[in-house]
C-alpha cells in the first residue's frame, strides 16, 4: 500500500504526512532524503552543492520513471507507506505497477497561505510543477491530478486534520486499498 502525494510548495503535503504518520505508525518516505542516502557514495553529496540542485541533476540524469523505481526498492514492504511527493504522471505510474493498491492523494491551499509559506523562488518552481503534472512525453492524455483519489486542505486546524486523517484511514481500511 503506497499512499502518493501531490500538491505545490508550501500546500502542506510534508505537515500531512507528519500527521498521517504519527497516528497510523505508517512509515513516511521522503523521495529527496531517500536519493540522498542511495546516492551520497557515488555522485556528489549535497552539501558540496546546494541540495535542491542535487535533486534536480539526479532527475535529470536518471529520469523520474527510474529514480522512482529505485526508491521504491529501498521503502519498507508490507506496511502502507506515504510517499511525498510524486510529481508528474510517469512517476505515478511506476508507483501504480508496484503496487496495485497505490492511492494518489491531493493537498491544496489558496496561493495566499501558500505564498506565507514559501520563499520567491517557489512561485517558479510551482509554474514547473504544473507543466509536469501535464507531462505529455509517454501518454498524450496523461494529466496527474486525474489520478487523485483522496483530498485534503492544508489550511485546517490541526484538529480537523487529525479528523481527515482518522476519516482517511477508515476509508482505506474500508476498501480495496487496506487488506
Amino acid at each position: 500500500m503506497i499512499i502518493g502525494l501531490a500538491g505545490l510548495h508550501g500546500c502542506g503535503k510534508s505537515h500531512l504526512s507528519d500527521i498521517l504518520e504519527r497516528e497510523s505508525g505508517w512509515f513516511k518516505a521522503n523521495k529527496r532524503k531517500l536519493l540522498e542516502e542511495m546516492f551520497s557514495k557515488n555522485f556528489p553529496s549535497p552539501e558540496s552543492q546546494e541540495s535542491i540542485e542535487w535533486y534536480r541533476y539526479m532527475y535529470k540524469s536518471y529520469g523520474a520513471p527510474k529514480l522512482m523505481e529505485l526508491i521504491l526498492e529501498v521503502i519498507p514492504k508490507g506496511a502502507p507507506v506515504i510517499l511525498n511527493a510524486i510529481h508528474n504522471p510517469r512517476e505515478w505510474s511506476v508507483v501504480k505497477k508496484a503496487s496495485r493498491t497505490a492511492i494518489l492523494v491531493g493537498v491544496f491551499s489558496p496561493q495566499a497561505v501558500r505564498a506565507k509559506r514559501n520563499s520567491p523562488q517557489d512561485a517558479v518552481l510551482d509554474n514547473k510543477r504544473i507543466r509536469y503534472w501535464h507531462d505529455h512525453d509517454e501518454e498524450p492524455s496523461a494529466c496527474l491530478l486525474s489520478e487523485v483519489e483522496w483530498v485534503f486542505t492544508g489550511v485546517n486546524s490541526l484538529e480537523l486534520q487529525k479528523i481527515e486523517c482518522a476519516e482517511f484511514m477508515s476509508y482505506l481500511k474500508g476498501s480495496k486499498y487496506l487488506d
